[in-house]
């Protein structure tokens, strides 16, 4: 089961502890179903690491093996790199599996999936972090199940095929395509044409994560311990809900009530807690922790012992 740092961390949140807050919910239109509550953190924590969006100094190198792939930090501070990020160059694209701390000055073996099948690699080729995986990858990618990725990027090429058809018939996709990272820029564009971006989600002053509703409950949930992390990538990561987001209800009916969001977070809590886990991904200050249960599925990063990220999802 997770360590009791996690469960502070969480119920810390959950009571509004520790300089954790929520701010004002989010939603694009009175009809929507989905919902974005903001967690500020008014303590000011200084970190032990750098987001990888933040520096120019790693480089990251295609192995030639399709599960890793080489991590050089030439910062003079920890790079965090977040799961779910997929890197692309002249070679196949790759999606990381889990979080992960790069030393200063070193290099690292991250583990990764295939998220473009009929593309070849190219041992040796330079890769650079360029999007995020959607939702059901980012799911799959935790499974650590390479066959599970493929199908998660096929379910989702189908259902963008599905989108564009239904609301872009001038920009209909003839087909699904096995080019995750081709049909996330392309959807994303026809988005913005047709005006079904999401849009105007507020970054807030102080703001370290979000937990994301719909009608039935959490979603999913992301928390940095510092406000510098969410923003270095909280746009095109709330952009990945968007399906969510922009589920509508014929009439205003549903209203998630304020002074039930810490009761949901706590049964959250609860189910994460109840999980099993096993490490993924560590060095000798740092560790990512997998964590499964019979309804969420998620991961949680510490350095030195003190949490600086929790990702999970609903099954």
């Amino acid at each position: 089961m997770p360590n009791n740092e996690l469960g502070v961390f969480l119920w810390n949140i959950a009571d509004e502890k520790e300089g954790f807050k929520f701010g004002k919910p989010w939603r694009q239109s009175e009809k929507s179903l989905g919902i974005v509550i903001p967690v500020l953190r008014t303590k000011k924590i200084q970190r032990q690491y750098k987001m990888i969006e933040e520096t120019k100094k790693v480089n990251i190198e295609d192995t030639g093996s399709i599960d890793k792939v080489n991590v050089k930090n030439d910062d003079d501070q920890n790079v965090f790199m977040r799961s779910g990020i997929i890197l692309a160059g002249d070679t196949q694209e790759r999606a990381v599996v889990s979080g992960a701390i790069i030393l200063p000055n070193s290099t690292m073996e991250i583990e990764v999936k295939c998220v473009h099948a009929s593309k070849g690699i190219s041992s040796g080729t330079k890769m650079k972090a360029r999007e995020y995986a959607p939702l059901k990858v980012h799911k799959a990618l935790k499974s650590r199940d390479q066959g599970r990725v493929w199908g998660a990027v096929q379910d989702h090429t189908q259902a963008m095929v599905g989108f564009m058809s239904a609301s872009a018939p001038a920009y209909r996709m003839q087909s699904a395509s096995d080019d995750l990272i081709a049909t996330i820029e392309e959807v994303e564009t026809v988005k913005q044409d047709i005006e079904d971006a999401i849009k105007d989600i507020p970054l807030l002053d102080q703001q370290v994560g979000a937990i994301i509703f719909n009608s039935v409950g959490i979603v999913g949930f992301e928390v940095f311990d510092s406000d510098d992390s969410w923003k270095a990538l909280h746009k095109k990561v709330l952009a990945k809900y968007s399906d969510v987001l922009q589920q509508k209800q014929e009439e205003p009916l549903f209203q998630l009530k304020l002074e039930v969001i810490p009761e949901k977070i706590r049964a959250f809590t609860e189910d994460i807690m109840k999980a099993n886990e096993k490490s993924s991904t560590a060095t000798k200050v740092s560790n990512t922790m997998l964590i499964e249960g019979n309804k969420i599925i998620g991961e949680y990063t510490t350095i030195n012992g003190n949490i600086i990220h929790v990702i999970a999802f609903k099954k």
